[in-house]
């Protein structure tokens, strides 16, 4: 160490110091080498050799003076900044009356320190002389609009800043230097008194600064007297400052808020995105019986109703869900169809509180004059069942389809089988996420439809799809050769298995399922489904190879066009 020191390297005793952190601080002899570091030529290893130096707490008051006194410039570094802000604030004169100068300084500039914390100790004297000097740099012509916009912010957060002090600033012409003053506007000594001026640009470019600005300047004033303060902009003309005011009246509980917002809602000429805001505010205040009101008219407003689908059931109270639920599927089951599908959508994660829904949506697709919505409803009986574990909607769809397969309506081609079709094809690949109860209903569905012959392939599609996850597969699998009792159907049932094995592990079905369903070509197709997929897995093995061997000498000529296609030793 001594030794690098002398050439003028000090990485090592820094990395050191750094190692041993608060050990160190008790090592007299790596601490003066520490401190020796702070003269290095290299401004990195200053920088470094500093912030180790001033670490200990016991000796930082004497070290940062120290440090201060040999290049005032240091105040550039945080350490020392820091430590002189919180500490020695006997030295702040130092550097606030006369620039400083040393080799951090760029000559010719005009150097103003940056502190960090909140500056409550300074004197009022030292606040008041820093506030110039970052007034002086956000003003000087040709500075970087980095530096301009920093200095605005550190003014604005200055303690005892005024909102005069910053309020120069909204009219520069940069725009960056312009939203860094609204932002602080919200952080002077009383930023109440800039919600009316910051509403007022909630209408310009610099709307997305001013309102969240608006948002933190009211949370400073009592909600007796915030009302009064928003009262104005709420009569104004400009339509995103009273959206925000609205969003403020119920955010922060202002006395009389309800009935504030229902003057505004009793007038006819309401601006629809005002609507939508004493919506969305409706739901912070939905203890008041008029809250509830203006949410039920909302739900027959075109435009309007589809504000009622923005809430979760998170952000509504749990006693308030099951009667909001009914809200949104009173959005679901609406006349117009671009609203009625995105009710469709949001209603499902309130199915859990709005039991009554699912038949209501089941209507909806059972409706067989309407054709806008019913794919939507579909999905959303799928997810609601899913979502409650109740197969209860979901049966009582497919049945109704069943007894409507013969409607005929003019124009039309069978309506009612094309929609059962529907609700076939989206369940059967929800099957095998959706639990046990939802799979036991993929059975009872299947055997439901496979009355009817005309049922037979959607109930083949099911009944692979609720096929067990675990245990024994051959009881399943000779209930659907069964129901496979059609060439056409032995072929799909064989296709659809083979499907169903590749999506899960082929071994499900082993070699003694495969061999054991030999009753009929049905059951042979699905032995030749499972010898394509398992056997390839298996390598081929002798068992796996004189079954599709003895299946391509099958009396059937599907069954033997099946086993042909598998081929044992791939070119």
């Amino acid at each position: 160490i001594a030794a690098d020191a002398r050439a003028g390297r000090h990485d090592l005793v820094l990395a050191l110091a750094a190692g041993l952190h608060r050990r160190a601080w008790a090592m007299p002899d790596l601490q003066a080498a520490v401190g020796a570091a702070t003269g290095a030529a290299d401004d990195s290893t200053v920088h470094w050799a500093i912030e180790l130096w001033l670490a200990p707490p016991a000796t930082r008051d004497e070290r940062v003076e120290a440090v201060l006194r040999g290049d005032p410039s240091t105040i550039t570094v945080t350490a020392v900044a820091d430590a002189i802000s919180e500490r020695r604030t006997d030295l702040l004169d130092r550097v606030l009356d006369q620039a400083p100068q040393g080799r951090f300084a760029a000559r010719g500039v005009r150097l103003v320190p940056t502190f960090g914390g909140s500056l409550r100790q300074w004197l009022p004297r030292q606040v008041a002389r820093y506030g110039e000097l970052l007034a002086d740099l956000a003003t000087t012509p040709g500075k970087p609009v980095w530096e301009r916009v920093s200095a605005v912010r550190r003014l604005a957060s200055l303690p005892g800043a005024a909102l005069d002090d910053v309020r120069p600033f909204l009219q520069d012409d940069e725009v960056a230097v312009v939203e860094a003053a609204l932002a602080g506007l919200a952080w002077t000594d009383r930023p109440g008194d800039a919600l009316g001026p910051l509403l007022g640009y909630a209408d310009t470019e610099h709307a997305r600064v001013a309102v969240y600005a608006a948002g933190r300047a009211a949370r400073s004033i009592p909600p007796a007297e915030l009302g009064a303060a928003l009262r104005p902009v709420l009569a104004g003309k400009k339509v995103t400052a009273r959206k925000e005011a609205i969003r403020l009246l119920a955010e922060h509980r202002v006395p009389d808020a309800a009935g504030e917002l229902a003057a505004r809602w009793a007038d006819p000429d309401l601006h629809r995105d005002l609507r939508r805001a004493i919506v969305s505010a409706a739901r912070l205040l939905l203890d008041d019986d008029r809250a509830w009101q203006w949410l039920a008219d909302a739900a027959t407003m075109t435009g309007v109703a589809t504000a009622l689908t923005e809430a979760t059931p998170a952000t509504i109270a749990e006693q308030h869900r099951a009667r909001y639920g009914a809200l949104v599927r009173a959005v679901a089951t609406g006349a117009d169809p671009d609203t009625a599908r995105i009710g469709l959508t949001a209603w499902p994660a309130w199915s859990h509180w709005d039991r009554e829904g699912s038949a209501a949506l089941v209507a909806r697709v059972c409706e067989l004059a309407g054709t806008a919505t019913w794919q939507p409803a579909v999905e959303a009986v799928l997810a609601a069942c899913t979502i409650t574990g109740d197969p209860a909607p979901l049966h009582a769809m497919v049945t109704t389809l069943t007894e409507l397969d013969d409607v005929v309506i003019a124009g039309r081609d069978q309506p009612a089988r094309q929609r059962l079709r529907y609700v076939v094809a989206r369940f059967a690949p929800r099957v095998d996420g959706s639990g046990e109860t939802m799979r036991d209903a993929a059975e009872r569905l299947s055997a439901t439809l496979a009355q009817r012959a005309e049922h037979r392939a959607d109930a083949l599609t099911l009944a692979i799809a609720a096929l067990p996850r675990h245990g024994d597969l051959l009881p399943a699998l000779r209930r659907i050769a069964a129901l496979a009792n059609r060439p056409a159907l032995a072929w799909q049932a064989a296709d659809r298995l083979a499907t169903w094995l590749s999506g899960h592990h082929p071994e499900r079905a082993d070699l003694g399922a495969a061999q054991a369903l030999t009753a009929d070509a049905a059951e042979a197709s699905l032995a030749a489904a499972i010898a394509g997929q398992a056997g390839s897995r298996a390598g081929w093995t002798g068992p796996w190879r004189e079954l599709v061997l003895g299946l391509r000498e099958h009396s059937d000529a599907d069954v033997r066009e099946r086993a042909s296609r598998i081929a044992l030793a791939p070119e």
